[in-house]
């Protein structure tokens, strides 16, 4: 019992750190600049009539944070529009 709770921690060990070196070698910037691919495209999500409320409400919050003015680095006017997101109910 006692070796394969060792072998078990050794491999969620290992398991969990090449996640985190996956992670950490992700550029930043794919996470905050816009994919000029997605401008002017429409992304539909489908739901179920009784949660159409509930998908806008979440896309309200979702695309109208709060704002950090100390997290802002760039803003530029020359910046691809991001696509438009909608919920429809199926």
């Amino acid at each position: 019992m006692r070796r394969i709770a060792t072998i078990l921690t050794g491999t969620l060990l290992l398991t969990a750190s090449a996640a985190w070196a996956a992670i950490s070698a992700m550029p930043l910037d794919d996470l905050t600049s816009p994919d000029p691919r997605m401008s002017g495209q429409e992304i539909v999500i489908t739901v179920p009539a009784k949660d159409l409320d509930r998908c806008i409400a979440t896309l309200a919050q979702v695309m109208s944070p709060p704002v950090d003015m100390s997290q802002i680095t760039k803003v530029s006017d020359d910046m691809a529009p991001s696509p438009t997101v909608r919920c429809v109910a199926e």
